[in-house]
């Protein structure tokens, strides 16, 4: 079984949110390998070089979600001591390689449409258009199990392999719809064949534009960009609002994937007691986990003296001297 894993109210949301993420795709999976053996005999029943190519398109389509169905699996896996992060970042190479199976499709697509235009195949118009109505909603099913509710937050916060499944799902769903129309024009006017090619091409540069977002937000993670959800002046602002915070000295966040979010700040406070550092660290992680979703944080406090002289500290007003520091110092008395 792909998914075992029962979510409950302390399970962790980006353990269930991957499990569901499975459990979509092996259904979109499995509709659309059944829809692919209906076009393969389409292709053996009619001759029809257009349900061939369709049926080789839909081949892609499995071979990206079966790539994005094992980067999921693989974002599951525990960290160890080689992936000190887990394999988070499987999901965005996963997208990528989806997006390029999608890609080539597309350019096979332009070039095959290109193809009919100059040597039209003759095709059963009926059949074609039998076939083109059970994809348009074997599309339809596939949209309703990839859906999500569309709010700015779920739209950077989905898996990007969802995304991309869901995005192509959609585009397939549209251009369902054009070859449709195509097939009644077919049936109508048997040699009227530049609408196909005419749907072809402009469903072709639908899917482009709109796999290219996903693209660039892949890249963005992959650079390690500031997540696009956290704003760097209100996170800095809060920080400084707490007691005993001066300044922030440096502070990095970036996304080690869509849902997991990771943080380092390096902050310059008071000469203050022990326990007081404690109290204040914890404000601070609960600030960077519970308001602005940060799932890893490193915090360094700096303090006058040890600002001055790295090789110096202070607890609880005390001066402390690293052995070196020492030797130095009392060379000087």
């Amino acid at each position: 079984m792909f998914c075992k894993n029962i979510c409950t109210p302390t399970t962790d949301k980006t353990a269930c949110r991957t499990n569901s993420d499975i459990k979509k795709l092996i259904k979109v999976l499995t509709v659309v390998l059944l829809f692919m053996s209906l076009e393969i005999w389409g292709h053996w029943y009619t001759n029809s070089l257009s349900l061939l190519a369709d049926s080789m398109h839909l081949f892609v389509d499995i071979l990206g979600f079966l790539v994005s169905l094992m980067a999921l699996k693989w974002t599951k896996k525990t960290p160890n001591s080689t992936f000190s992060f887990g394999y988070y970042r499987m999901e965005i190479l996963g997208a990528l390689f989806s997006i390029l199976f999608i890609w080539g499709t597309t350019g096979y697509l332009i070039i095959e449409s290109y193809n009919r235009y100059v040597n039209p195949p003759k095709i059963n118009g009926k059949i074609f258009f039998f076939i083109s109505v059970i994809g348009f909603f074997v599309n339809i099913f596939c949209v309703y199990f990839l859906h999500e509710k569309n709010t700015a937050e779920n739209s950077y916060h989905r898996n990007l392999n969802i995304r991309a499944a869901y995005v192509h799902v959609i585009g397939d769903m549209i251009q369902s719809i054009g070859v449709i129309l195509a097939s009644i024009i077919t049936v109508l006017y048997p040699n009227f064949h530049i609408v196909d090619v005419f749907c072809t091409m402009i469903f072709s540069i639908l899917v482009l534009s709109t796999t290219g977002l996903i693209i660039k937000d892949a890249l963005l993670i992959l650079l390690e960009t500031t997540p696009k959800d956290v704003k760097i002046e209100d996170l800095k602002r809060d920080i400084l609002s707490l007691e005993n915070v001066h300044e922030i000295i440096d502070l990095h966040c970036w996304s080690i994937s869509t849902n997991i979010k990771s943080i380092t700040c390096h902050i310059f406070v008071s000469e203050i007691l022990p326990w007081q550092y404690d109290s204040l660290l914890k404000k601070i992680k609960s600030l960077l986990k519970d308001v602005y979703g940060f799932d890893f944080s490193t915090v360094q406090f700096e303090t006058q003296n040890t600002r001055i002289n790295p090789t110096v500290f202070s607890i609880g007003g005390t001066t402390i001297f690293s052995p070196q520091n020492l030797k130095f110092y009392e060379s000087q008395i």
